[in-house]
């Protein structure tokens, strides 16, 4: 039987096979593990048309700070997790999230932007917080719009 996390479910539940052949390879079979994950959705858009150079977007149960944490390898294990996404050049984003009913996502966009005047590049940023996100569940119009 496969060993499922919270939130998870396999199909099929177990697997019984016997072995004939001591030492031989014997194939079992296959299960399908699914339900963990879910979708947030949405689309990013500028004086209400898509932004078609990308937006980053980042979701935790953490809280975001801007500019965005770096994230170390050596420390991201123990660490709250960060799910990041670029938006597509359609305006479109989509971001697979751990799904869960006891907890919920801040979400924070960061849209680069360039002063035409000086050619300084910078940044600005929207937040979504308590977007709640069953586990296999897709959650649309999760939309970040700047006038």
């Amino acid at each position: 039987s496969p060993l499922a996390n919270p939130g998870e479910s396999a199909s099929p539940a177990s697997i019984i096979k016997t072995i004939t052949t001591p030492g031989s390879t014997v194939f079992v079979g296959t299960f399908t593990i699914s339900g963990a994950y879910a979708t947030i959705k949405g689309n990013v858009t500028a004086a209400g048309e898509p932004i078609t150079t990308g937006v980053l977007i980042i979701a935790s149960s953490a809280a975001i700070p801007s500019p965005p944490p770096a994230v170390y390898f050596s420390t991201s294990a123990s660490a709250v997790p960060y799910y990041i996404v670029s938006s597509q050049p359609d305006g479109a984003y989509s971001m697979l999230v751990r799904g869960s009913t006891t907890y919920t996502y801040n979400m924070r966009a960061f849209y680069p932007v360039v002063d035409l005047n000086t050619g300084n590049a910078g940044y600005t940023s929207k937040i979504r917080n308590a977007v709640s996100v069953a586990p296999g569940a897709i959650l649309p119009a999760q939309d970040f719009i700047w006038p």
